[in-house]
């Protein structure tokens, strides 16, 4: 797996005692897959969106890895994890 874009917005301060974060995959594609993830910062006075990023990566089959290397993201890439 390749980063071919990151960006990330920084909406406001990490307030909170908690956070949480959510991701989830937009688009997948055979080589190209979007995702999207957000953080959330969570207090007593409710919930803050504190940032949000959108990914997308590439698949380059055919090049061998380092085992210490792999990961979920390689698993993905072969298929090996269900993409929603």
């Amino acid at each position: 797996m390749l980063t071919t874009e990151f960006k990330v917005n920084l909406l406001n301060p990490a307030k909170g005692e908690q956070r949480v974060e959510r991701g989830r995959v937009i688009e997948p594609g055979r080589t190209l897959t979007v995702y999207r993830a957000d953080v959330y910062g969570i207090g007593d006075g409710g919930g803050t969106h504190v940032a949000t990023a959108v990914m997308s990566m590439i698949c380059l089959g055919g090049l061998q890895d380092r085992e210490e290397n792999r990961s979920a993201a390689t698993a993905t890439c072969r298929g090996a994890v269900s993409p929603r």
